[in-house]
């Protein structure tokens, strides 16, 4: 193989790896595929029997409302929720608070809702491309009934049962954020012909619009307030129609709205904070209780159960809102309290040993409780004190089993998660001294023949043998033979790759570290970054971890290139006090020079400062005003727009480093489309154009990408054909990938984050020319492509980015879109969340590929691979550890998971152009 070969190929392990890792290591939720039934009802505690025909439903219709994103603060302002806090006021409706679970997105969040069980986290995934329920619910067991649901909002439900619905009427586009209110009005339409006709037993509203308003312009834009009192309207047209069905069928109708999640501080949703965390549940025309405590989102499925005399689902673990049931009696009351906690139990006692089970305090109160249950129907006691002792103790124990229930809901597989940790390891050790060799010009040859073979197949026996015999007997059978035979054939491979013709040469890693002091920092830095992914708060913070490490080795890159200026300098000056220079003396070039170069270094980390105050990011200071909220008020667009004018024209004149002429004119040409098209959006002016849903400038400004890439790609594919190409060709087209991307990318920013694309050319300008003066050989491209790799991560943040999902800018995805594609969707995300690191690596690759410098060798392409590689497997491999050993963790789901997520996805990206890269090398060379 050759290197740059070698170096795809053990990359493509390491992801192959990863993927077994994230397999095994994101929980498979515990479904038992059973569905409850009428015979799952209790018909005796103790040797008491219970009345089961108190057990059934008293309400004519229910109807259940789902407003995206309605976070607990929207239900409490008075002013955009005046006719339910007008209800509230009449206790006509109450208002609870409750809790959800990560992650924060809507299908996992609707499963808790409708069947009480804890989703799994992989579920944010899966949002996307969603697929039939399989978990019994509330909403099979009305099916099981032969009861109707209509149905109308999210298509998310409708893919979720499909074929289910009496009558449905799905948003198509549900992930097409840029809809506020047609969707919503189309649902409303819909809504009236529902109520008169009434047919339904159950009737499931989902409105989106809330949740995409806070996606685009987050929670304190005036949309909020106007589409909270739409949804207002909403409530009161449906509890008029409620008391009339009151007044004419002598019984009252279940009315709930709830949300699915909640909306951060700064819009959109998928993390941990507070306000995406915390939702109402409100009440409206049924019997219930006001009340301060806090109750969970998957308390909704056994209540609901409970009110409508369904069957609780199977799988559910959540423990009854006893504050929703004030208007059945005492003795209804507790044969739900009962039945509930007999169920918790019931699944617990699969879990833990017996001992364990009569340890727990729970278990003391729930036989308490029993006992407290039978003397009330016995009437031997006060009935008053032991219905409310009794009612105290079963929700205190099934609160206390639901928690406990939670912990056990999960389960890992274990042996693809050490198969995955074992096959990155030792790929992260072979890349490692392969990197530090020094064999990126020869061709390496691996022995396979049949020893090789034989030697593979003995090493799967006995690695299928020990894990065997240290495993579960009915793990090992299901255990795919594929997974051994991969690990013993990786194993075998490494040992060949390692011990033959690729000489591990420690005396080159000596030489490399020991020839210049910044290149130990660069090490010392990157370990420091690494090791601090064990803990939780420096991965929420990560951000700042960048932002030291990367203005610290900029600042040292300044002052040795002034250094060297200086030194440089007195050499000249000392030159020119010898006689016969006497005519050359002349001081003003110099000084001249020497304050632009300087000039250029302070103007950087001006730029630089501003960058990091352009958009807050993590987790302590997320709250705290920014540039970016300055400038996207509607008040101080003007300002928003000057500042969009001055970073197009900087970015344009940065790319004009990388092209033509005619390919400059263009350029420009889309820059002017760019504005043009946030004109169109409202977010900046331009000569009094006003707002439109016009979308012709995105067409030309496409038509205009197309024009640069035919100009340019097309006669240096020509002349590859015909073998007539040269190296300025090849770089000509490296420099084209700059350009295009920097103009999608700022097509797909924040009108006021385009400012950070300049600001990155300028800084791999600046490092580029500053390695160029300060280093030579290897030791030059191994700081340009730590320095090009850090800058990358620096800017990730920059641009508003963080560790958790919530973070990322949905609206990007749909720039242009008159529908939701996912394939388009998940590039433009991808473009924008990794913009910084994706613009660094193409100015990297064009940086060593620069037609200037006689000194290149073929073997610089392939160490930047290499390193680059390298830089990335190391932090992933030791985080794959460090969420292995915080699997109990109290923020594993909301820190650490999230966090390896983007890490994974980081991952496929750089493995995408790490083959790329091998593609251009095997074209150059």
């Amino acid at each position: 193989m050759k290197s740059d070969q070698i170096i795809v190929n053990l990359f493509l392990c390491f992801v192959f790896g990863a993927t077994i890792f994230i397999y095994g290591f994101f929980p498979i939720s515990f479904k038992n595929g059973k569905t409850a039934t009428a015979d799952d009802l209790p018909d005796v505690v103790l040797d008491v029997p219970l009345n089961t025909s108190g057990y059934r439903s008293r309400h004519s219709h229910s109807v259940l409302m789902v407003i995206d994103a309605m976070r607990l603060d929207f239900a409490m302002q008075n002013e955009s929720m005046k006719y339910f806090s007008k209800l509230m006021k009449n206790d006509d409706a109450c208002l609870f608070h409750l809790k959800v679970q990560p992650p924060t997105v809507t299908l996992p969040r609707v499963k808790a809702m409708i069947s009480g069980t804890v989703p799994n986290f992989i579920d944010v995934v899966l949002n996307l491309g969603n697929s039939e329920l399989k978990t019994d619910s509330f909403v099979h067991q009305l099916l099981l009934k032969k009861q109707r649901i209509s149905f109308c909002g999210d298509n998310t439900w409708v893919k979720m049962f499909p074929n289910k619905f009496h009558r449905q009427l799905e948003n198509m586009d549900s992930l097409f954020v840029n809809d506020f209110y047609e969707g919503d009005k189309n649902i409303t339409h819909r809504l009236e012909s529902e109520l008169k006709s009434a047919d339904w037993e159950l009737l499931i509203l989902h409105y989106l619009g809330l949740d995409h308003i806070g996606h685009v312009e987050g929670p304190k834009s005036p949309k909020i307030h106007t589409k909270l009192q739409e949804m207002d309207n909403v409530i009161m047209r449906i509890h008029l129609e409620i008391l009339d069905w009151k007044k004419r069928l002598k019984l009252p109708s279940l009315f709930l709205i709830t949300g699915d999640h909640g909306m951060r501080d700064t819009g959109g949703h998928g993390g941990s904070t507070f306000g995406e965390t915390n939702i109402p549940l409100m009440v409206v025309g049924a019997g219930c209780r006001q009340t301060e405590e806090i109750y969970q989102q998957i308390d909704i499925a056994p209540t609901v159960s409970v009110l409508l005399g369904l069957p609780i689902p199977d799988s559910s673990i959540g423990s009854l809102i006893t504050d929703m049931l004030v208007d059945l009696s005492y003795e209804d009351q507790l044969y739900a309290l009962n039945y509930n906690s007999e169920r918790l139990l019931k699944m617990i006692t699969e879990k833990i040993t017996e001992s364990e089970l009569r340890n727990n305090e729970f278990f003391t109160q729930l036989m308490e409780a029993k006992v407290l249950h039978a003397k009330f129907l016995r009437k031997t006691e006060n009935l008053e004190i032991a219905y409310k002792r009794c009612k105290l103790l079963y929700s205190s124990s099934s609160r206390a089993m639901s928690d406990l229930l939670s912990t056990f809901y999960v389960k890992y597989d274990q042996i693809s998660v050490a198969l995955g940790v074992a096959l990155m390891t030792a790929t992260c050790i072979v890349l490692i001294r392969f990197v530090m060799s020094d064999n990126f010009s020869d061709t390496i040859t691996i022995g396979l023949k049949i020893p090789t073979v034989i030697s593979i197949c003995v090493l799967s026996a006995a690695l299928k043998h020990l894990i065997c015999e240290f495993s579960d007997c009915s793990l090992c059978l299901n255990l795919p033979v594929s997974y051994i035979f991969t690990l013993a054939t990786v194993v075998v491979t490494f040992f060949l790759l390692t011990m033959s013709n690729l000489k591990s040469n420690w005396s080159n890693i000596q030489s490399t570290f020991s020839g210049s002091k910044l290149i130990r920092i660069l090490l010392f830095a990157t370990l420091v970054h690494t090791f601090s992914l064990a803990s939780s708060s420096f991965v929420e913070e990560e951000h700042q971890t960048w932002y030291f490490i990367t203005h610290t080795f900029l600042l040292i890159i300044c002052i040795m290139s002034l250094k060297k200026r200086q030194t440089e300098q007195w050499f000249l000056n000392a030159e020119l006090l010898k006689p016969e220079n006497r005519q050359k003396r002349t001081g003003a070039w110099s000084v001249f020079e020497r304050f632009f170069f300087e000039f250029n270094w302070f103007m950087l980390f001006g730029l630089l400062l501003v960058g990091r105050r352009l958009n807050q990011t993590g987790d302590k200071w997320l709250s705290l005003p920014d540039i970016g909220d300055f400038l996207t008020t509607e008040e101080h667009r003007l300002w928003n727009s000057c500042f969009v004018v001055v970073s197009l024209c900087a970015m344009i004149y940065k790319l004009t480093d990388f092209n033509g002429t005619l390919t400059n004119v263009l350029t420009f040409t889309a820059a002017v489309l760019i504005y043009y098209y946030r004109t169109l959006n409202g977010h900046v002016y331009f000569a009094g154009i006003k707002p439109s849903e016009s979308h012709s400038s995105i067409t030309i400004f496409w038509l205009n990408i197309l024009e640069i890439v035919c100009i340019n790609c097309v006669p240096i594919f020509y002349k590859y054909l015909k073998r007539t190409h040269s190296r300025a060709d090849l770089q000509n087209a490296l420099g084209v990938n700059v350009t295009i991307f920097c103009l999608v990318s700022a097509l797909l920013h924040k009108p006021h984050n385009i400012y950070l694309n300049f600001v990155i050319l300028l800084t791999c300008d600046m490092l580029n020319t500053s390695c160029n003066q300060l280093f030579g050989g290897r030791n030059n491209l191994l700081v340009k492509v730590v320095g090009h790799y850090w800058i990358g991560k620096m800017f990730f943040f920059y641009q508003g980015n963080s560790n958790s999902l919530a973070s990322i800018d949905l609206n990007a995805g749909y720039v242009g879109l008159q529908n939701f594609n996912f394939a388009t969707v998940g590039v433009y995300l991808t473009l924008n969340t990794f913009n910084g690191l994706i613009l660094t690596y193409l100015i990297l690759l064009y940086n060593i590929f620069d037609v200037q410098s006689n000194d290149r060798s073929k073997s610089d392409i392939p160490y930047t691979m290499g390193l680059t590689s390298l830089l990335v497997i190391l932090p992933f491999t030791f985080y794959a550890f460090v969420t292995i050993w915080f699997q109990s963790h109290i923020f594993i789901w909301t820190v650490f998971s999230p966090k390896l997520i983007y890490e994974f996805y980081h991952l496929c990206l750089v493995s995408f152009l790490i083959c790329l890269t091998r593609i251009f090398h095997k074209f150059v060379y």
